[in-house]
Parts: structure tokens; sequence; C-alpha cells
């Protein structure tokens, strides 16, 4: 039950609006659940100052009313940030959080490892030329294969992949036009994501050269 508080509470003050006047205001945050909570921050002056009590002007905002779309991509970077930090500074914990198709049987099983540092192991033949098996890319993370083939892109690449159970990765490797092939794996959540502007990166100078396309989860600069 506990618990239970401490998540609607962790809620209720992140979706709390910020006040117009410095003296606060009140306002009540309703989730999509039917929990609500009112919160009344007005505050006074004290002492000397408290003659211009009367005149404090305070923001009223009412109802701030959550939609379903919103709190379930809160709840799931709450879960991504969970998870993140239970791992610690342990990536093999974090390997057998994220990656269930880790283990001895890589080929058989046509997906590929991944180092103590997040880092794809590729074979040196992958390195030097630059390629890589994008259906085998694709199985390990259970993402989806045209998520997977953005990283073929000769540029410094950002791509963010949703597997299917709603894991965000982050997927990025250095530029092809100096570097060998190399790719580093992360999970982020979807505030990681919204730091990065598709519109800006599409429009930048020399993008489409460097592989830059259209996939609002792709980044190439």
């Amino acid at each position: 039950m506990m618990k239970n508080i401490e998540k609607f509470n962790r809620a209720f003050d992140f979706f709390k609006k910020d006040y117009a006047y410095k003296m606060g205001g009140t306002q009540n945050v309703m989730l999509p659940n039917g929990k609500s909570k009112f919160f009344d921050d007005r505050k006074v002056y004290e002492g000397r100052g408290a003659k211009y009590n009367a005149s404090i002007r305070y923001d009223i905002i009412g109802d701030v009313k959550v939609s379903r779309k919103m709190y379930s991509e809160y709840l799931r970077d709450e879960k991504a940030k969970n998870l993140l930090k239970s791992m610690g500074d342990s990536f093999f914990n974090w390997a057998e959080v994220y990656f269930p198709n880790q283990d001895n049987d890589a080929d058989s099983k046509n997906i590929y490892l991944l180092d103590l540092d997040g880092f794809i192991e590729f074979s040196e033949i992958e390195k030097n030329s630059k390629i890589f098996d994008v259906k085998r890319l694709a199985n390990t993370f259970n993402i989806s294969v045209k998520d997977a083939s953005l990283l073929n892109s000769i540029g410094k690449t950002y791509v963010f992949a949703k597997s299917t159970d709603g894991i965000i990765y982050q997927l990025y490797h250095p530029s092809f036009e100096c570097n060998d092939l190399s790719i580093h794996v992360q999970v982020v959540s979807q505030s990681r994501v919204d730091e990065f502007n598709s519109e800006e990166w599409q429009s930048a100078p020399f993008a489409r050269r460097l592989g830059q396309t259209n996939n609002d989860n792709h980044f190439v600069c």
C-alpha cells in the first residue's frame, strides 16, 4: 500500500504545473486512473511583510487533467529509470535484464553478443568492411529490421529503436568515413529520445549525403 502511495505521489509531482506567480497557488492533478491530489502551495509574508498578504496574487490553476497517453509514457519512462537504477555498475546484470537472447550459442540463434562496455562484438571482417548483418542485429534486440537497417548510414549515427516488449534502445556508431564499424548500445527512456529534434537533423547541411533519412528515430551528422 505504501509503495502505491509513493508511486502515485511521484506521478502527481511530475505532472504538477509551475505557478505563474512567485507566491504560488493551487491546483488539482488528476490521473486517468481516477486518482487525484490537491496542492495548496499558497505562500504568505511573515513579520513586517504580513501587511501585504491581502494583496497577494495567487495562480489558481484548477484541474490538471493527465491524458492516458501522457500517463502511459510517464509509466514507461519510470520503468526504464527503475531498471537502469537497479543495474548499478554491473553490465552483466544489465545484459541479463535487457538481452534475454545473450548466451554462448549466438551463432546458431543468429544474434550478436556484446562486450562489457556495451559494444556489439563484430568479426574483424565486419569491422573492416563496415558491413553488418541487419537481421542478426534486429534479432539480438527484438527490434524491427527497418530500425536496424538505419545503422547503415555512414555519418555519426544515433538510432532509437523500440523492442517488441517496449524497451527503447539507443544504438550509436561513429562516422564510417574515418572509423571501423562499431556499434554501442544502451537502454534509454523516452526523455532521452525527446532530446533529439528530427526536423533539425533532417534539415542540417550534408545530412542526406551522410545517410540521414526521414525517419524520426534516425539522427545522422
